[in-house]
């Protein structure tokens, strides 16, 4: 990782700054954090073990990562590149930190600093932070040139006050004291969620489990009180999938842990399907 790149991380016991030392890192006060083989620092405090519906299983990662990788989320990902490139344009300081509170592994976040370095040309430090350790040791291991953290976003984000200009929040947990802690002045926060008709047709065929209807209701009164809505971009288009999507896309969900054998055989032999993604983008920014 880039020197100045650490520059926003702090050490999630005493919160000063953490500096990397080889396979180490320690901060002003002497607390020091392993780095793991495939590059990420777990910084997760809590020994007690993980319930088993905290973050992603291995399933679920792995059928998300398939999913991605397929490209049928692409019109999303150019959504939230061009929303990203917007934000950060004529930033002042260094670093431009992006990070994106719970990341699974690590796409998303992958995605925009390929697009702001190698499209837009920008200089930006990528951080990805997840409290599944299996999420985390897979994103850096895919994408070493973005720094990830196992960390609990409910708790504690590690990094200091006013160091991340955009903030991704893509289908995560969500903090908003943390969240507005951590963002710099004239920092934008980016979360995205499902739409009230997303996968609609998918869900009726093979009875899903529904979207949340009052969800960006709910979004909006979380941020109401810290942050104010900058800008929302509705975002709808058609998915035709194959079976191999279709499955995966079920794998990811949290409807996976409710599926009936009968349902399960209906996805395996399933044809290609066609039905429609709905996003809603909603920027926040400090009023």
């Amino acid at each position: 990782m880039r020197d100045h790149c650490q520059r926003p991380l702090i050490c999630p016991i005493c919160r000063t700054s953490l500096q990397g030392y080889g396979k180490t890192w320690r901060c002003l006060a002497g607390h020091s954090f392993d780095v793991a083989r495939e590059g990420y620092v777990n910084l997760l405090l809590s020994r007690k073990k993980l319930a088993a519906t905290v973050g992603d299983t291995a399933v679920m990662l792995q059928a998300r990562r398939r999913f991605l990788a397929s490209g049928a989320y692409d019109g999303l990902c150019a959504a939230v590149n061009q929303v990203a490139a917007e934000c950060l344009t004529g930033v002042s300081g260094s670093p431009t930190a992006v990070l994106d509170a719970g990341c699974g592994e690590g796409y998303y976040i992958n995605q925009v600093r390929r697009f702001l370095e190698d499209d837009v040309g920008m200089t930006v430090c990528t951080f990805g932070t997840d409290v599944a350790k299996a999420a985390i040791k897979l994103a850096a291991k895919q994408y070493p040139s973005a720094q990830f953290l196992v960390a609990d976003t409910n708790r504690f984000i590690p990094c200091a006050d006013q160091s991340i200009h955009l903030l991704l929040n893509m289908f995560a947990p969500r903090h908003p004291a943390e969240f507005v802690r951590v963002l710099a002045p004239g920092g934008y926060l980016l979360v995205v969620i499902p739409g009230t008709e997303h996968l609609a047709q998918f869900r009726a065929e093979f009875n899903l489990l529904d979207m949340e209807v009052e969800k960006r209701a709910r979004v909006m009164a979380q941020f109401t009180p810290h942050l104010a809505l900058h800008a929302e971009r509705p975002l709808t288009f058609p998915l035709t999938l194959t079976n191999q999507q279709l499955n995966d896309l079920v794998q990811m969900m949290p409807s996976a842990r409710h599926l009936t054998p009968a349902q399960q055989q209906a996805l395996q032999s399933a044809p290609a399907f066609t039905t429609f993604a709905q996003f809603h983008l909603l920027l926040f920014r400090e009023p």
